[in-house]
């Protein structure tokens, strides 16, 4: 439960009553569709990935099908560094 309030927080989000309110995709920007936020991992579990707040994005729905299988097509920024932080652009 913390770590999902600190990822929250992350993403730009507000933790209230155990649930994540206004974060956007720590990916594209995007607010999310309407299948909402996941958690996704960098590594993915599969391969030996953690659960620790430097292995695990907060993604909308079409950036966690795109990246989550296969983590060779993430981003640079994301598979070179330690902490998986991007600024967080409000549209």
């Amino acid at each position: 439960m913390k770590i999902d309030q600190e990822l929250c927080e992350r993403a730009g989000g507000e933790w209230l009553d155990n649930r994540c309110l206004g974060a956007l995709c720590e990916t594209c920007g995007s607010a999310g569709d309407w299948r909402k936020l996941s958690r996704s991992h960098v590594i993915p579990k599969s391969r030996g990935g953690k659960d620790t707040l430097e292995n695990i994005l907060i993604e909308c729905f079409p950036c966690h099908e795109r990246y989550e299988k296969h983590p060779e097509r993430r981003p640079k920024w994301q598979r070179n560094k330690t902490k998986h932080v991007r600024p967080v652009v409000r549209k």
